[in-house]
This record gives structure tokens, C-alpha cells and sequence, in this order.
């Protein structure tokens, strides 16, 4: 059991965090335009995948497990926008 966790953090490049490696590590000051297209197509692809859990939501095809997902989603939602609107 603990070797595919290890494996799974050996391959966690190390700017991401360990619990959730698809967010993005929190913006110094000011990002760099490189960085900054990623974290722009993050976004993007943020706002789609919750646009569509919004609409399962609406529709009651969510259990709680969904929800919960769709509260997560939310917040890093809101933090990429928080971040790039630096």
C-alpha cells in the first residue's frame, strides 16, 4: 500500500502541492508571462469542468461525494481568478 503513494509522490513535480498536484502553487508577487498563459488554460478548463458540475448539480444528479467536488471546484475556481487578477 505504501508504495504506490510513494510512487505517486516521487512523480508530484515539486512546485505542486502534494494533496491536490492540479493546482497550481500559490503566485509570488506577479506572474511570469510563460506562467501566465498556463494558469490562464487552468482557469479555462476550471470554469468549463465547473459550468458542467453546476448544471449536474441543478439537475440533482450529484450525491454528496458531488457536491463536495463541486465545492472544491469552487474554491480553486476562485483562487485562480483571485490570482490572476493580480
Amino acid at each position: 500500500m505504501l508504495l504506490p503513494i510513494g510512487v505517486a509522490l516521487a512523480e508530484t513535480p515539486a512546485d505542486r502541492n502534494v494533496i491536490a498536484p492540479y493546482r497550481f502553487p500559490p503566485p509570488a508577487d506577479r506572474i511570469e508571462p510563460q506562467d501566465r498563459g498556463r494558469a490562464e488554460l487552468y482557469r479555462d478548463q476550471l470554469r468549463e469542468s465547473l459550468n458542467r458540475r453546476e448544471q449536474l448539480n441543478r439537475q440533482g444528479k450529484l450525491d454528496t461525494l458531488g457536491r463536495r467536488e463541486l465545492q472544491d471546484l469552487r474554491g480553486e475556481t476562485n483562487r485562480m481568478e483571485r490570482a490572476l487578477g493580480r
